[in-house]
């Protein structure tokens, strides 16, 4: 019989001693018990975090294993994390998420199921709580989106062969690292799967790195489309038009409450009318223009939505 397939839950804290509990608890939690658990303390000064680093050290559970280094950032944490056990699939964790009990079990049994191996992960809906409690639905799998907008969340469960054949996370990245890994992963040849239904929750609270990211946003975005520059010059088309629908529901939203626009036939019509202009322009694109309105697009929607 085949032996029921090992997942890597890679947990990295930095001072968040205060939520860690929670998040180790929602790993113990799971009916799918096939893991094992690395807990990177990433060099905490608080002593919160270190005295939880070194509680969980003594736990007794061997399938749990605590390593304390020098702060060297989140990145180079997880990429030491996944090198410290054997596996199939492994998901990471921040300290102050949590997985819901049965993510486990839904996740692994799709990328079982694909014995082709064309899935490279399985991500899911998720749930927000703390400072907010909304539900996050994904869309189905569409890397125009995707080069657009990030949606999908950490704890996603990846595959070994394709966080490896993308040397895992890329370490230029001090925010959205998650997202570059995902067009990463998509670049190789992979596809990805989304339970819809809510399987993770993520805590909103100020101070958190998405919140850092977003002030970085002009930067980091740039250096996202450095590092995918082929791939979006070869889907530009596709790309700015998502760019522009993206963008366009969130303006036309915003005019309608203001009362600019009055009726939803005709904001489709609006709608409808910018993207055959858009079309049309297309064939004189040069790639620094592309660049430049793809960050102007996605400058203006995060000030609609914050």
């Amino acid at each position: 019989m085949k032996k029921p397939a090992k997942v890597l839950i890679v947990v990295t804290l930095y001072n968040l001693g205060d939520y860690i509990d929670e998040a180790i608890q929602s790993v113990f939690n799971q009916t799918y018990q096939n893991w094992e658990l690395i807990i990177i303390n990433d060099g905490s000064t608080e002593e919160k975090s270190k005295e939880r680093a070194e509680f969980y050290r003594k736990n007794g559970d061997k399938r749990v294993h605590v390593f304390s280094r020098k702060n060297e950032g989140v990145v180079k944490a997880r990429n030491f994390g996944s090198k410290q056990a054997s596996y199939d699939y492994i998901c990471f964790l921040d300290a102050d998420d949590r997985l819901r009990n049965d993510f486990l079990q839904k996740t692994v049994a799709e990328l079982n199921k694909d014995t082709a191996k064309k899935i490279g992960f399985v991500t899911s809906f998720y749930k927000h709580f703390g400072n907010s409690d909304q539900l996050i639905e994904l869309p189905d799998p569409d890397l125009n989106f995707l080069l657009i907008q990030n949606t999908i969340h950490t704890s996603s469960l990846i595959r070994k062969e394709a966080f490896e054949k993308v040397n895992g996370y890329d370490s230029d990245f001090f925010g959205y690292m998650d997202w570059n890994l995902w067009i990463s992963i998509a670049e190789a040849g992979y596809t990805w799967k989304v339970i819809k239904e809510p399987l993770f929750e993520y805590r909103v609270r100020s101070g958190s790195m998405v919140s850092q990211s977003t002030k970085k946003y002009f930067e980091l975005f740039s250096l996202l489309i450095s590092k995918h520059k082929d791939t979006y010059v070869k889907n530009i088309e596709n790309v700015i038009i998502s760019a522009q629908k993206n963008y366009s529901i969130l303006y036309h939203s915003f005019l309608v409450k203001s009362g600019e626009v009055k009726t939803l036939t005709e904001l489709h019509a609006k709608l409808e009318d910018e993207n055959i202009k858009l079309k049309n322009k297309l064939n004189q694109l040069k790639n620094i223009w592309f660049i430049k309105l793809l960050i102007k697009i996605n400058r203006f929607k995060n000030k609609l939505i914050r």
